[in-house]
């Protein structure tokens, strides 16, 4: 990997941490308290799991996207959004299999269905893919394959 493409991976999973913390702190109505600090420290724990998770959950997608623009030196704005949405799907897809038991009597049926567990997945990995590709690009993916670099 080249210096840039480094550099856009580890921006663009920043980013994705961001986008998909804001996304959970809004749906799950979460507020700020009068206790600024400790609520700051959550935040930050909680955003370094993001973080991790997105690192664990996107290296190898990241690193064949990578080759696949260098290689063929795309630099499509939709090419950098769109192979992070779909490796989001799977991974959401996945996520929610290990979350999800049948076994399991659910307190709501509604709300723990296979197919509301995976919405509510994609509803936060698929933002956050979006985020994280176009920061891809805008640092290194709008000159994948430039040979002067």
């Amino acid at each position: 990997m080249r210096h840039s493409t480094l550099r856009a991976y580890l921006a663009a999973v920043a980013a994705s941490a961001v986008a998909m913390d804001l996304i959970f702190v809004i749906w799950s109505g979460a507020y700020m308290s009068v206790d600024v600090p400790a609520d700051a420290l959550i935040l930050l724990v909680i955003w370094l799991g993001s973080v991790a998770m997105i690192l664990i959950g996107s290296f190898v997608p990241a690193v064949a996207m990578a080759g696949l623009s260098e290689r063929f030196r795309i630099r499509s704005l939709l090419f950098f959004v769109g192979w992070p949405c779909a490796a989001s799907l799977v991974l959401a897809i996945l996520v929610t299999g290990l979350i999800w038991s049948p076994d399991v009597p659910p307190q709501d049926p509604e709300y723990l269905t296979f197919p509301h567990l995976l919405r509510r997945v994609s509803g936060l990995f698929a933002p956050a893919a979006i985020v994280g590709g176009i920061t891809y690009w805008a640092i290194a993916g709008r000159r994948s394959g430039n040979p002067e670099e």
